[in-house]
């Protein structure tokens, strides 16, 4: 089956979308189907393309995220589709390259399927501070989607936690397919012993979080908790595993905390270091109220990690009680923090890490791609 993946988020840039597309295009890859690519790019990232089977398209940048762009006139992809012979169109986007994927499914007469990835009608703080602004964009937003995506032959949402809330929202049907995560690559290592040697954190408790550093993933919480876990564990160390817009907001509050001598900021880390990174940690936090699936959650959990999140949206489908991890409340510091300190003195025990392994095998890229390959066979008549 030749496959054609339309989004508006892809390398250079990373993020779950990105991760989850790779991840997709690979496997299917693996399976004998062909999958396309088709984005939006800077100049400088289509000049220095090599791969046949991506197609970018210029951009503007996006202001309050300079990493992504939107694409400026990617409606002639049909032509290219007709060409390549595409079987079947998966909108991964939700703006300008959502609606080239929707014309190109009209123009040939193809099966479209959307899947919904990012909480755009949440995602008003970047337009204004104001209430009144930010419940109008969540209103406009979601009958935007509303519309975009009654044009799909199919819809699917990575948790049913976002299932639920689409269908809330006037959106239906819609289908659960979560996204899936390597546990190949992300698995329990002694890599992350090296790392913790490397740091000169071999007698602390590592607090990870990682993910872009955007006021959606709720890192403040974590920042103004901080003290109150070191006042109970001493030894405790906070990193932070990213980059984005709010990097230096994040980094001032930290600057100003009593904690701040233990809450690092590590920057971006590329392939095995992320591993790493992971394995050296010995408890994952993730406070984000913004989540679609939390596919960084997962990839503590395949590493064998605890997870303390916010008890919001699809992380909650994750974290299954005491047995692997916790779930704190996303606007209580305090709460953040005790969750936290019940966790630290059990966190290395070896039925923890098995159970959270065990919960991340749940969505290996295997499993979700033999799901994924079924829908993709159903909507193409070929069953």
């Amino acid at each position: 089956m030749r496959i054609a993946f339309f989004t508006d988020s892809y390398l250079p840039a990373m993020d779950g979308i990105v991760n989850a597309i790779m991840d997709y295009r690979a496997e299917l890859e693996k399976r004998g189907h062909s999958v396309y690519i088709f984005a939006p790019g800077s100049q400088k990232t289509i000049a220095e393309n090599r791969d046949s089977h991506v197609h970018y398209f210029s951009s503007l940048a996006f202001p309050p995220y300079p990493d992504y762009g939107l694409a400026i006139w990617p409606y002639g992809s049909h032509k290219i589709l007709a060409e390549l012979g595409i079987d079947i169109i998966h909108n991964h986007g939700e703006v300008t390259m959502a609606f080239a994927a929707i014309r190109a499914a009209k123009k040939l007469n193809l099966p479209l399927l959307s899947s919904f990835h990012t909480l755009l009608p949440e995602g008003g703080h970047y337009i204004a501070e104001s209430k009144i602004v930010k419940d109008a964009a969540r209103t406009v937003a979601w009958a935007a989607f509303r519309r975009l995506y009654s044009t799909s032959n199919a819809v699917t949402a990575p948790s049913m936690a976002m299932k639920m809330l689409m269908e809330k929202n006037g959106i239906r049907p819609v289908e659960y397919l979560p996204n899936g995560i390597d546990v190949n690559r992300f698995r329990p290592g002694g890599a992350g012993k090296l790392l913790k040697r490397r740091l000169g954190l071999q007698k602390n408790k590592v607090i990870l979080t990682v993910g872009r550093l955007v006021k959606e993933k709720n890192l403040a919480l974590l920042i103004r908790a901080a003290p109150k876990i070191l006042a109970e564990n001493p030894d405790a160390v906070f990193l932070f595993v990213g980059r984005g817009p709010h990097e230096q907001y994040y980094k001032k509050l930290a600057s100003q905390s009593p904690a701040r001598a233990r809450l690092v900021f590590a920057g971006f880390m590329p392939g095995q270091e992320l591993v790493s990174y992971y394995q050296c940690a010995d408890i994952f936090a993730f406070p984000s109220t913004f989540e679609t699936q939390g596919l960084c959650a997962l990839e503590a959990m395949a590493c064998g990690k605890p997870v303390a999140a916010a008890d919001c949206l699809a992380t909650t489908e994750l974290v299954k009680g005491k047995g692997t991890g916790v779930l704190f409340d996303a606007a209580d510091p305090q709460d953040c923090a005790e969750k936290i300190n019940s966790l630290i003195p059990i966190c290395g025990e070896k039925d923890i890490g098995d159970n959270a392994l065990r919960v991340a095998k749940e969505f290996s890229v295997e499993r979700c791609t033999d799901r994924l390959e079924g829908l993709y066979a159903r909507l193409a008549g070929r069953l």
